[in-house]
C-alpha cells in the first residue's frame, strides 16, 4: 500500500460509522511479549485526535478471549493542546467513542449493550488540559441574586449521560478505559 491504513490525514466523514456483522473474535489475550501486552479486539486510533465513528456489531461473537481485551479506549495526547491543534483544551476524538452491540454477544451481556468512553477523563485534573469547574463561565454559576452556583451540585455528573442526574445505567470497566 501507498500509506498505512491506520494514518490520519484529513478530518473525518460527518455521519460515518463502522458495522461488522456475524464477525467471531477468536484469542484476544495477553500472549505477546511474554504476556506483558494485551491483544484487543477493538479499539479506537490513538492518532485520531477529532473524530471516531460509532462501531456497530451486529451478530458478533467472542470465543477464547479475555472479557478484559475486548475493548480498549485510548485517551488524547496532551501534545494535542496547543494553538496549533486543539487549542487551549483536548481535543473530544478520543473522548467521544461509541460501541453498539445491537446482538449483546461480542460486549459479554446477553443483550443490547454500549461501550462509552469516558468524555469526562481529566475534568478538574490535570489544568493543562483545560478541563474542568474553571473553565465554566461566571455568569452560568451566578443566580438571579448574584450569589454563586455550586456546580457540583448543578451537574453532579460530568461526560456523556449514562443515565440520570443521580443515578448511572453504565459500569465502570477500568481494563477498557470506558463505561459499559
Amino acid at each position: 500500500p501507498k500509506a498505512p491504513w491506520n494514518n490520519v490525514d484529513n478530518y473525518p466523514a460527518i455521519s460515518g460509522e463502522t458495522v461488522l456483522y456475524n464477525v467471531k473474535f477468536s484469542a484476544f489475550g495477553n500472549r505477546c511479549a511474554g504476556g506483558q501486552t494485551r491483544d484487543v479486539a477493538i479499539m479506537n486510533n490513538p492518532a485520531s485526535a477529532d473524530a471516531q465513528h460509532p462501531v456497530r456489531l451486529v451478530g458478533c461473537t467472542q470465543e477464547r478471549s479475555l472479557a478484559e481485551n475486548m475493548v480498549w479506549y485510548n485517551t488524547p495526547s496532551i501534545g494535542w493542546v496547543d494553538p496549533s491543534d486543539c487549542v487551549d483544551m483536548d481535543c473530544d476524538g478520543l473522548k467521544h467513542n461509541l460501541i453498539e452491540d445491537v446482538s449483546g454477544t461480542f460486549l459479554g451481556l446477553a443483550k443490547p449493550a454500549t461501550a462509552i468512553s469516558k468524555a469526562e477523563f481529566e475534568w478538574n485534573g490535570d489544568r493543562r488540559r483545560g478541563l474542568g469547574d474553571y473553565r465554566i463561565p461566571k455568569a452560568f454559576l451566578t443566580a438571579a441574586d448574584g450569589s454563586k452556583l455550586n456546580a457540583n451540585a448543578l451537574v453532579p455528573r460530568k461526560g456523556i449521560v449514562r443515565g440520570n442526574a443521580t443515578t448511572s445505567q453504565c459500569e465502570w470497566l477500568a481494563p477498557w478505559n470506558a463505561y459499559r
